[in-house]
């Protein structure tokens, strides 16, 4: 436009055909499949659930990305040789709106691993350094493997306070055997030990909280494998955004420094919502919980002391529920966990039986016992309270049963976690064993001792999908102690329902009156296999089979009237909390 000095630009777009990713074939490939390279590559074909995945689409950058790990695959097997050019790679078309991806590979030759030697130490000898190594002599060449084991005899210098050795790894091609002989030249240094810890950064958090996760302290060896090990300690108390850990040089010979540098993060939350179960139906809530806690400390706002509270208020349609829960980490200073918890729980028309209350407060100590294990120690009063209770029961056990009483209980459980993760667990195992009494001579109307073992194992199968099998486990029996002539319902067993056996109501399983009223169990048995399927990384799909019994008399772990089911599922991150939909099948 003249007058207005102003121009107008028109872009015209040509978006052509949207073409989907049909097959991707190779040539040349002997000693892989294509479906293991396939497996392996980030551009996918198109399938069935591409589009939640967004796979079956060429993107150049994701294409390239592929090549490179299909090179890298290729490698760590012995294949040095190896070549991959994206310029060979052939796009054709057998379909319209299809393509198809055809990638040629020169495999070369597969390099064994030859003779292994250590040049440069005086400190240990080639036999004590040789025996770190996890290599074995004529296995097939990986870099890989032969860059970590140079990587793990630097480290084992480091843990012993050699801090500034150096280990490199050297090829050396033997002509006449025509495997690669591996030469590691150690630089040693001096050892160095820990002269002062100085901290950095912590506004808010006290010192002593930063000094007790540490697993260096002055005047020991510097062992850079513990540096490490605090690192993970103060990452894990989720206290700070940012922790790093350096050796600090001083003007001591042989002593260094470690400096520890943080960043405050945030760790008070308040949070509410609402939320919906197929057993609980429509629930609201609201929490405020504090991970770095300090009950005594009103000028800092209550923090910076380490400790933990949450305060969880919760009403639904089916049930109420309030909850204070204080933890004491490191109870005069060691590593003993403190924790304390009131509660009041209201239920109603969650059982169709009966309705209860439950009144208490629980104490428990924590701590390592050996290794990975822990034991908690736990002591918990409540007083319990039936309403709506159903004829059928009191006609088959009469009222006393179900009448107003306290109960006083100890218990002792042994606690063993691997986990990789909470949410979609694919690796490590949990194993808790637990043996609790109530008894009147504790000041409570219960008479009755309960033991419970709960395993779950979880077990990488492919790396399609991020596969994994699930296999948890469950037995557990109750018994009248004293003068008791039974067990109190709420103390016995159930099962049926989302968290058990999904292809029944809840509490659907197990011992029932004439009426066909559900009585409970005091022994039960259950086992669940679930295979998992990771779509993405807030989507997994599962199939399922859940087995399981429960019988009227303790200790009877006869598993003749069991009930089984099958079925599948869905696990998804919502907002960033998880969600789980099941549809179980009965068979038996």
């Amino acid at each position: 436009n003249e007058k207005s000095g102003m121009g107008v630009v028109t872009f015209h777009v040509d978006e052509g055909t949207k073409i989907k990713i049909d097959d991707i074939v190779f040539e040349g490939n002997q000693a892989f499949k294509s479906r293991k390279l396939r497996g392996l590559m980030d551009t996918k074909r198109h399938g069935m659930f591409s589009w939640l995945t967004g796979g079956g689409k060429f993107e150049k950058d994701k294409f390239r990305e592929s090549i490179d790990k299909l090179l890298a695959h290729y490698r760590e097997n012995g294949f040095l040789d190896v070549v991959i050019n994206e310029e060979d790679v052939r796009i054709e078309y057998p379909e319209e709106r299809r393509m198809q991806i055809v990638i040629p590979v020169s495999e070369g030759k597969q390099y064994s691993l030859g003779g292994l030697s250590v040049q440069g130490n005086t400190v240990y000898t080639d036999f004590e350094l040789l025996r770190l190594v996890r290599l074995v002599p004529d296995s097939v060449f990986s870099p890989e493997k032969v860059d970590e084991a140079a990587s793990d005899l630097q480290k084992y210098y480091g843990s012993q306070g050699y801090l500034d050795t150096y280990v490199r790894a050297e090829r050396v091609p033997n002509m006449s055997t025509g495997k690669i002989d591996i030469l590691f030249r150690v630089n040693e240094s001096d050892k160095i030990y820990v002269e002062n810890i100085n901290i950095q950064g912590n506004t808010t958090t006290k010192t002593i909280v930063i000094l007790r996760e540490m697993a260096l302290a002055p005047g020991e060896v510097f062992d850079m494998i513990r540096m490490e090990n605090s690192k993970l300690r103060l990452e894990n108390t989720r206290y700070f955004e940012f922790v790093n850990l350096t050796p600090e040089e001083t003007n001591i010979p042989g002593r260094r420094n470690l400096r520890v540098t943080v960043k405050e993060g945030r760790t008070g939350n308040f949070s509410f919502g609402a939320g919906f179960s197929s057993l609980e139906q429509a629930s609201f809530f609201t929490e405020i919980s504090m991970g770095n806690f300090d009950l005594f400390n009103w000028r800092s706002f209550f923090q910076g002391d380490g400790q933990k509270f949450r305060l969880r208020l919760s009403v639904g349609s089916r049930r109420n529920e309030a909850v204070l829960d204080f933890q004491e980490p490191w109870l005069f200073e060691k590593r003993l966990a403190l924790g304390v918890q009131l509660f009041r729980e209201e239920t109603d028309n969650l059982i169709s039986e009966y309705d209860i209350q439950r009144t208490g407060f629980s104490v428990s100590l924590r701590q390592r016992l050996f290794e990975l294990v822990e034991g908690i120690y736990a002591y918990r009063w409540e007083n319990i309270q039936y309403s709506n209770v159903s004829s059928s029961l009191t006609e088959a056990y009469g009222r006393n049963m179900f009448g107003d009483r306290d109960a006083s209980r100890f218990s002792f459980t042994l606690l063993r976690d691997t986990r990789n993760r909470m949410v979609f667990t694919s690796r490590g195992s949990r194993v808790s064993w637990m043996n609790q009494v109530s008894g009147t001579v504790f000041g409570g109307d219960v008479d009755a001792w309960n033991s419970e073992l709960r395993m779950a194992q979880f077990i990488p199968t492919f790396s399609t999908l991020n596969q994994s099998l699930a296999i948890l486990g469950r037995v557990g029996t109750v018994m009248p102690l004293e003068d008791a002539r039974y067990v109190y319902a709420s103390d016995r067993y159930y099962l049926g329902g989302p968290e058990d056996l999904r292809g029944f109501e809840y509490r659907e399983v197990g011992p029932k009156t004439s009426n066909g009223v559900t009585t409970g169990g005091n022994t039960y048995g259950f086992l669940s296999l679930e295979y998992q399927f990771q779509l993405s990384e807030q989507f997994q799909f599962v199939t399922f089979y859940d087995w399981g019994f429960l019988n009227p008399e303790d200790f009877d772990f006869n598993p003749a009237n069991y009930n089984d089911n099958f079925g599948f599922g869905i696990r998804m991150l919502v907002m960033g909390a998880p969600m789980r939909l099941d549809y179980g099948i009965p068979i038996t």
